[in-house]
């Protein structure tokens, strides 16, 4: 699966579009996640794509995560599947109530390879076997 570049901040952001299903797979959302290798968790969604997907039927203990800032913030975390080249995976996705703008976490990132070139925009993400 290819990923591609957000060329319209620098440095470029590495994006891929995943599909992302409730845990029962009754519904889902497409996204285009930016790749964040800074991010812990499966995945970060915005709270009406959260909301979309009925998540808080399907919520654990709140968690809390710390931002690159250091701030401490309150978030609500429920169970996913995401779709990468036909290869379903269980992952944790996380959200709180503000601006969030959809990331791919280590939790996902370490199930997966990962080629990353920027200088020659080359991104491919494949599903390990």
């Amino acid at each position: 699966m290819k990923g591609y570049y957000d060329k319209s901040v620098k440095p470029y952001k590495p994006l891929i579009r995943l599909r992302v299903f409730d845990p029962l797979k009754t519904k889902y959302v497409e996204l285009d996640f930016m790749i964040d290798t800074g991010f812990s968790g499966g995945i970060l969604l915005p709270p009406d794509e959260y909301l979309k997907l009925n998540l808080t039927l399907y919520e654990k203990p709140k968690a809390i995560g710390k931002l690159a800032t250091g701030k401490a913030m309150e978030l609500r975390v429920s169970r996913a599947i995401i779709v990468l080249d036909n290869r379903e995976i269980m992952c944790h996705a996380y959200t709180f109530f503000g601006e969030v703008k959809p990331l791919l976490g280590r939790e996902v990132l370490n199930k997966i390879s990962l080629v990353y070139v920027p200088k020659n925009n080359h991104l491919e993400i494949r599903p390990d076997h």
